[in-house]
């Protein structure tokens, strides 16, 4: 879904919570003009938003506004950036895919799921898995 300029103003409000965001007004509306052509829908506008104000805490710039959204999702203009923002770096993000596959082995050794005659419960069990997992890092970006 698509989001509007209420939208906007509400993010640009919350944006201005981060310590060093800019309080000037012309670069608060160059701001909302990036986030309008980067952000591919409200989810990832308000993803975003919620990641820097309760994660991060601070303004890094455009150039790591864009780089955490790339995370995961695809920018709407096709322009991806990589961030230096600690838990958000590439190495980070195989730090846990890794971590996830390390988990789904160790469960499939103790749970035997090759000879399981229960697959729909072991489907379940690995999908509960993956969720925490994926909770607490950003998700797999979504190509719009």
């Amino acid at each position: 879904m698509k989001f509007n300029e209420g939208d906007l103003t509400a993010v640009i409000a919350n944006l201005s919570m981060l310590r060093f965001f800019p309080p000037e007004e012309a670069t608060r509306a160059a701001i909302q003009a990036l986030l309008v052509r980067m952000c591919p829908g409200k989810e990832a506008l308000l993803w975003l938003v919620d990641e820097f104000v309760n994660r991060i805490g601070e303004w890094r710039g455009p150039m790591e506004l864009r780089a955490v959204l790339s995370t995961r999702w695809m920018p709407a203009d096709g322009i991806e950036a990589t961030s230096e923002i600690a838990g958000y770096t590439p190495v980070d993000g195989e730090a846990k895919s890794l971590e996830c596959h390390t988990r789904i082995k160790a469960q499939e050794r103790v749970g035997g799921w090759v000879d399981s005659d229960k697959p729909a419960e072991i489907a379940e069990s690995s999908r509960r898995l993956i969720e925490g997992i994926t909770r607490e890092w950003p998700q797999r970006r979504k190509v719009a």
